[in-house]
């Protein structure tokens, strides 16, 4: 696959998020930012913000924490609140 320079400007923070997740996947910092940009760009023009902003935090996450935020469960107080509220008229 051909490939294409670009320079960008991020703010520090952004960066900051992006070589942290680098080094937590222990993958090159371009080809998080590759990966990133993949995700997001098919879209970007037809989804909405959160949307678009779950999609690219999820090229951040290594398998491990996927798996978890997967097997994630409601603790039973906020289950039944939930529940009291689904049965609301």
């Amino acid at each position: 696959m051909a490939s294409q320079s670009i320079t960008i400007e991020l703010p520090e923070a952004v960066c900051d998020q992006i070589r942290r997740a680098a080094e937590r996947t222990g993958r090159p910092l371009d080809q998080v930012l590759t990966e990133a940009l993949t995700v997001v760009a098919p879209v970007i023009d037809t989804s909405s913000l959160s949307l678009r902003s779950a999609l690219a935090h999820l090229v951040y996450l290594i398998d491990a924490a996927l798996w978890q935020a997967g097997r994630a469960t409601m603790v039973a107080e906020l289950r039944e609140r939930l529940q009291g509220l689904h049965d609301l008229p």
